[in-house]
């Protein structure tokens, strides 16, 4: 009776229920997702009513019986372009309550047509075209007892079971698996064992190499190291001290690779890009052997691997000749920062950066090429300011404009910086 009972709640967080007929206190509730698995039934209608408006109080019943339930946690998705209209009603016709930069994270609250419904920055009841927002994570209710949730996408090492009625955090799916979050690592369970929201089908489909962030290589050569490599699917914050509330020195990117000085159960001292700390060990594999050149990280190119590297400092204040990527950095310091990152050294100063790498024509730039403009006043030609492009006309700079204070991302085709352009340069191979 209580699995039954666990198990329905979280299923009534995840799906939507159509109320298609109705008798006096007892509706007729029916869903795609319970249609398959052969639940439908009758419910009592100020249950599903409930159900319906706010999917939260699901786990809260269950709370309330002190029974087992795995935390509801909600779908969010990420915006895939710059000064996107976030509006006040899913049509394109509807008033406009403020644009999002690119990399914003939203809570979504329901799929409406071409529309998501969302929650940002306190405010509910939102809405953004479907085509302007990724789904980043879902919710799956497991359906079978003693599941194997797997630690390797080849359904091999068991890390741990689930049981009936546990809700998994879902961030994409990979051949005949959904990939779940285990406490901060990427996990494989088989979709027949997981009824998923609707998002799933939406959500990130994973290639073998996204999730094999250490690829042995055979007749690997060179001196024989320890290192640790980064199996944080969100990236890994480097600390001063071996403490969970000792600042951040910096985030290392799922894949990232870090010389080890010494490691326990804990906490693995590391120098990571000239800077010594701490990692949570939990979240890294320690290799004694040849290290690799480079790690396969996801999201394909080189290029894209800096960009999305890049945007995780969406935010971060402009700091007159900083370069903490978290706690301030100027126009180049950004730039020089992120190139650092990815072992590309380039000259400190915007003007000294533009003799860096090749030159490349407006018309033929390409992601991760540089940009550069003469802020200075009449554009002379003089370079006084440094961005990184992105695609689609768009560049992300640090920008020490009162509007837009910090790491941000612009438009190229803004009257100010076609006004202000100069030259770029290619330094990615």
């Amino acid at each position: 009776m209580y699995t039954v009972l666990v198990t329905f709640c979280n299923i009534c967080l995840i799906i939507d229920l159509d109320i298609f007929s109705s008798a006096g206190v007892i509706w007729q509730v029916q869903s795609p997702a319970v249609q398959d698995n052969h639940l439908t039934g009758w419910f009592l209608a100020w249950f599903m009513e409930v159900m319906m408006k706010l999917k939260f109080i699901a786990a809260g019943v269950l709370c309330a019986l002190a029974l087992p339930f795995t935390a509801y946690a909600q779908d969010t998705g990420q915006i895939n372009a710059d000064n996107v209209n976030i509006r006040d009603a899913g049509t394109t016709q509807s008033k406009v309550v403020f644009p999002l930069s690119s990399g914003a994270i939203v809570d979504i609250i329901a799929k409406e047509g071409d529309f998501y419904r969302i929650s940002t920055s306190g405010t509910s009841d939102l809405y953004v075209s479907a085509q302007y927002l990724n789904v980043l994570t879902t919710d799956g209710v497991v359906i079978s007892d003693n599941t194997p949730v797997y630690s390797k996408p080849d359904g091999s090492a068991v890390a741990k079971t689930a049981s009936v009625g546990d809700m998994l955090t879902i961030k994409g799916t990979y051949d005949n698996y959904y990939v779940v979050d285990n406490n901060g690592l990427y996990a494989f369970v088989d979709k027949a064992n997981i009824i998923a929201s609707d998002y799933a089908d939406s959500i990130r489909t994973f290639t073998l190499s996204d999730l094999s962030p250490v690829i042995p290589a055979a007749n690997a050569t060179g001196p024989i190291v320890t290192y640790a490599v980064v199996l944080s699917s969100d990236g890994l914050n480097l600390r001063s001290q071996p403490d969970a509330s000792s600042d951040v020195l910096t985030t290392l990117p799922y894949g990232a690779n870090a010389d080890v000085t010494s490691t326990n159960d804990s906490w693995t001292e590391v120098t990571y890009d000239g800077m010594d700390g701490f990692l949570s060990t939990d979240y890294l594999q320690v290799i004694t052997g040849p290290k690799p050149q480079e790690i396969t990280l996801p999201n394909g190119s080189r290029a894209d691997e800096i960009i999305a590297y890049a945007k995780k400092f969406l935010g971060t204040p402009y700091s007159w000749a900083g370069t903490d990527l978290n706690r301030g950095v100027d126009c180049s310091g950004f730039v020089y920062s992120v190139m650092k990152h990815f072992g590309i050294t380039l000259n400190r100063s915007s003007y000294d950066m533009a003799s860096n790498g090749t030159p490349v024509k407006k018309a033929d730039l390409q992601p991760g090429d540089l940009v550069f403009f003469d802020t200075s006043g009449v554009n002379n030609g003089h370079i006084s300011h440094v961005g990184m492009y992105i695609g689609n006309g768009q560049f992300i700079e640090s920008s020490s404009s009162k509007k837009t204070w910090g790491v941000t991302i612009s438009s190229l085709n803004s009257d100010y910086y076609q006004r202000t352009y100069v030259t770029a340069r290619r330094v990615i191979n």
